[in-house]
């Protein structure tokens, strides 16, 4: 989009996680010019699905995030539980009720600056088990 008031909101995704090759995943481009960054809400729901009336969730869901481009991807940051080990932990659970909703203490959540460039955040279950699971991806740059 040539036009400057385009720009990028979220974008998210819902379906079954298994074991192994069973991750979800989704991919996203940031454009623009390269010294300067985006603030970037990323989240991976499994049990705080159920609060939404879904059944059969993933009890226990992380969150990879993957900057893309070279011959393999190069692990930009993950995590499990979002309360555990991030500092900026409120951040994540306020910016949660603004986009569906508080997450569940065994939910993933992520929030990064980025600069231009290929990304994708991947899901899988951090016990081994089958579920469904959420990911998504929201640019909350002020």
């Amino acid at each position: 989009d040539t036009n400057s008031s385009g720009g990028f909101t979220g974008v998210s995704t819902r379906g079954i996680i298994k074991p192994d090759d069973g991750s979800m995943f989704a991919a996203f481009e940031i454009v623009g010019d390269a010294n300067s960054s985006r603030k970037m809400f990323l989240r991976a729901r499994g049990a705080s699905l159920a609060n939404l009336g879904v059944s059969n969730v993933l009890s226990n869901i992380n969150v990879k995030l993957f900057k893309l481009g070279g011959v393999e991807p190069i692990l930009v940051d993950s995590h499990d539980n979002y309360k555990e080990g991030n500092t900026n932990y409120q951040e994540i659970a306020s910016n949660a009720l603004l986009f569906y909703g508080a997450l569940d203490d065994t939910d993933a959540g992520l929030i990064v600056d980025l600069f231009p460039g290929s990304y994708s955040i991947w899901s899988q279950s951090e016990s081994g088990s089958t579920g469904v699971g959420w990911v998504g991806v929201d640019d909350i740059t002020p």
